[in-house]
């Protein structure tokens, strides 16, 4: 059960664990169980304990899977940098002359993230259209740009 750390707030997680406290206490003292286990309150104490463990499941799951879509993103942006950007800036350094063609292909990647990254990159390519027929011959493969 998901209860503790950022996923729920912690009142929550304190409300939740007293509820469960009241359910254990209750079941622990058969004088009391008897009068109180049929009635309307012991009903609503039990719905909501399963409401908050629902809850807390829910907000668990959407947690572990933001982080995993940060993950993804953040790798796909590594990929993208490495096998992309930084080999055409390496080769237009390389393979052509100074001026406005050499500094449109080899832009600082650093600190770009997310749609700055990926326009960035977009930027890249369509300045990298002129030099196809030097990457291909430079053995980039065909569809790299």
């Amino acid at each position: 059960m998901y209860m503790e750390g950022k996923g729920m707030k912690n009142t929550q997680v304190y409300l939740s664990q007293s509820l469960r406290r009241v359910q254990q206490f209750v079941d622990s003292r058969p004088e009391i169980a008897k009068a109180v286990n049929g009635s309307e309150a012991r009903k609503q104490l039990d719905t909501a304990v399963v409401l908050f463990d629902a809850s807390a499941t829910e907000q668990g799951t959407r947690a572990r899977e933001s982080r995993g879509e940060v993950n993804r993103r953040r790798q796909l942006e590594t990929t993208l940098i490495r096998k992309y950007m930084t080999p055409l800036a390496k080769f237009s350094r390389a393979h052509l002359p100074a001026g406005p063609g050499l500094a449109s292909l080899t832009p600082s990647a650093y600190a770009l993230r997310s749609d700055r990254l990926v326009k960035s990159a977009q930027a890249m390519a369509d300045a990298a259209q002129p030099y196809a027929a030097m990457l291909a011959a430079a053995k980039f493969p065909a569809d790299f740009v």
